[in-house]
């Protein structure tokens, strides 16, 4: 992970919400969950309606994404 995308992480809090992670990714709610289906970004699972991502697993993704 490059220290640009760990630098721009470090104000959110250790779980993300769906919103945060889709304006990281610079697309809607319905991007963000379709990387969230297709598996290329991990969610956490929290009841029927709620995801939570790791800030570790959103920096390694969009380091991916930058390379």
């Amino acid at each position: 992970m490059s220290d640009d995308t760990a630098d721009q992480l470090t104000d959110y809090p250790e779980l993300l919400t769906l919103e945060e992670v889709a304006g990281l990714l610079g697309t809607d709610l319905a991007g963000a969950l379709t990387l969230t289906g297709n598996r290329s970004l991990r969610a956490l699972e929290i009841g029927a309606s709620i995801r939570r991502y790791r800030r570790e697993d959103v920096a390694e993704f969009l380091a991916q994404r930058s390379t």
